[in-house]
């Protein structure tokens, strides 16, 4: 019984020291807490006043697009995880003013356009490298701008690669290539497809070939121009037993088409095979897009605003579509424009990523709707790169 009793006392001695130890713990770590909160300095953002650019098919007044830039300047001042205290002023301009008017420009945001004036802007040294931010692993910890970059992936995997420059840095044996990006593209549906159409009825009912056979080898300009050809020499053995006295009324090319008229084209009575896929070109990225005048005090700041507009459902569809229940409704999920005598109207494919855009099927807007987006995700997930492929 001794024994027990000893070692139910040493048992409750051992209990006991690691309860003390417990509580000098917490005690310490509630100390820890107090003079942290006791100590704390908030985080003060630097103070950045930034110009936006921008072209507008509306009307250019304080009751149109003041309204949009005080509710963009509200929603950055109560944003949170932000970067940058951010004053954005928008100058919004009519399309036949818009090169004019940022000519003498250095600082601030663009939307780029077109080719001819993204390659003049880097000619002249007048806009900014923003590949750092995706390709910095400082900058990239620090801003998280490049998580543009698995969003891309995911609609349209090659539209950074494209849009980047290759710029040659030194001289002879030391040079080397280097990645610039002078602007961040728009996300959007890229390129085109080219279609062979060959007419159902007469190859397959009256000449009996096999469909699935037709759609699985005539998908090159060979197999294109043999089959052609074969069927010319059908229809000339035959004239007066068919309804066609020429192979281009049987088979023909069709180019510059979308992903979904093969649909329509299936209605139509043809057999629908891809000749080639949608190429992204540089030319192409470069019609819409933000780059940062070379001047900008602050860089980061600006390619904040930028990153908005590609990953922020909010901002992205203020700069569209304006103001909800001033410059427009939603009505079953759908954008419904006010009509009203001063109208706010953006571009969809100017003011940042279309896929994160509100679904608006009004003729007098650029119609988006989810039969289109989804297409339009398909068409690009199917697209191939321009870089590198022969000339």
């Amino acid at each position: 019984m001794k024994i027990k009793r000893i070692i139910c006392l040493v048992l409750c001695l051992i209990m006991s020291v690691f309860a003390l130890a417990s509580c000098e713990e917490d005690i310490i770590s509630e100390a820890e807490k107090e003079k942290d909160r006791i100590n704390y300095t908030p985080t003060v953002l630097e103070e950045v006043d930034l110009t936006l650019y921008i072209i507008t098919e509306g009307d250019i007044a304080n009751s149109t697009t003041g309204t949009v830039e005080d509710k963009i300047q509200q929603y950055l001042n109560d944003r949170t995880n932000k970067n940058f205290n951010t004053t954005l002023n928008i100058e919004f301009c009519k399309a036949a003013d818009y090169e004019a008017t940022i000519a003498d420009k250095n600082d601030g945001i663009v939307l780029i356009n077109s080719l001819a004036m993204l390659e003049s802007m880097v000619a002249s040294e007048k806009l900014a490298d923003l590949n750092g931010y995706f390709a910095d692993e400082a900058l990239i910890k620090k801003y998280g701008f490049a998580t543009l970059n698995a969003s891309f992936n995911k609609t349209n995997p090659h539209l950074l690669e494209v849009a980047r420059d290759k710029v040659t840095v030194g001289e002879g044996e030391s040079a080397t290539v280097e990645d610039r990006l002078y602007f961040v593209p728009n996300n959007r549906v890229m390129g085109t497809y080219d279609y062979i159409l060959i007419n159902r009825n007469i190859v397959c009912e009256l000449l009996n070939y096999n469909e699935d056979q037709l759609s699985a080898t005539i998908n090159s300009e060979e197999s294109f121009d043999s089959f052609k050809a074969e069927l010319q020499g059908i229809i000339d053995a035959n004239a007066s037993k068919l309804p066609v006295t020429s192979a281009d009324e049987v088979i023909k090319v069709v180019t510059g088409k979308m992903y979904e008229d093969r649909f329509s084209y299936a209605e139509d009575g043809y057999i629908c095979n891809i000749l080639s896929y949608p190429v992204i070109t540089k030319a192409e990225v470069a019609e819409s897009g933000f780059g940062v005048l070379s001047g900008t005090e602050n860089v980061s700041a600006a390619m904040e605003i930028i990153y908005l507009f590609n990953s922020d459902v909010k901002m992205r569809n203020l700069l569209l579509y304006g103001v909800e229940n001033i410059h427009f409704d939603i009505v079953d999920g759908v954008v419904v424009p006010e009509k009203t005598e001063l109208v706010y109207k953006m571009a969809l494919e100017y003011t940042g990523d279309v896929f994160k855009a509100y679904f608006c099927n009004d003729s007098t807007r650029d119609v988006w709707t989810e039969e289109i987006m989804n297409n339009g995700l398909k068409q690009n997930l199917e697209s191939k790169s321009s870089v590198g492929a022969a000339d």
